[in-house]
């Protein structure tokens, strides 16, 4: 190695490593799964990338000509069907279980639903929830939206309500259908 490639190798190694910054899409990506054996010419694939079942291939939209393979353990970690929507009809903890397969719980859930509307296609969730205390009820207002980026905003408000208790309705089998404030 010649004493001016040495100083090239040197120079590149002392500059600042690039910094990196988590980014959100703002749109979603059409993508088609990739098939097996298919001719990949024309479609972009990283270094060292494995090709295989449960890959995508991706397409800009606007220049269809742009393709590019994405790896199954890739696309399962960063995404999800543009169809995908958060479960905002939840109503107890049982529910949540069963619509979100990876939530964490702790403790009793003292809160107890009051009502609640909620809306997947449009994004927006409202409920109001009573918890019992030794002289009335919290009471929680929550309303969560989904912005235009897929992110969620959310507001909430609490109150404490003297003199009051929850009034559960059941049905024949003791069901709880209905809770109210009285």
């Amino acid at each position: 190695m010649s004493t001016e490639e040495n100083t090239q190798d040197n120079e590149i190694e002392d500059e600042p490593a690039p910094v990196y910054t988590d980014y959100v899409k703002k749109g979603s990506q059409q993508m088609r799964p990739y098939i097996e054996g298919e001719d990949m010419a024309g479609i972009s694939i990283g270094e060292g990338v494995e090709i295989g079942p449960g890959g995508m291939v991706a397409v800009d939209s606007k220049n269809p000509e742009d393709k590019w393979y994405i790896p199954k353990n890739f696309f399962e970690e960063n995404y999800a069907p543009a169809g995908f929507e958060k479960s905002l009809g939840n109503t107890d903890q049982d529910a949540c279980r069963k619509n979100v397969t990876d939530v964490v719980i702790f403790g009793e859930d003292l809160f107890k639903l009051l009502s609640k509307a909620s809306s997947n296609k449009e994004g927006w969730m409202k409920s109001t929830k009573a918890m019992e205390t030794p002289t009335g009820c919290v009471i929680q207002v929550t309303t969560q939206q989904r912005n235009p980026d897929g992110s969620y905003s959310v507001a909430e408000a609490l109150t404490n309500m003297r003199g009051v208790k929850i009034v559960e309705t059941k049905d024949k089998d003791g069901v709880v259908t209905a809770r109210r404030l009285m």
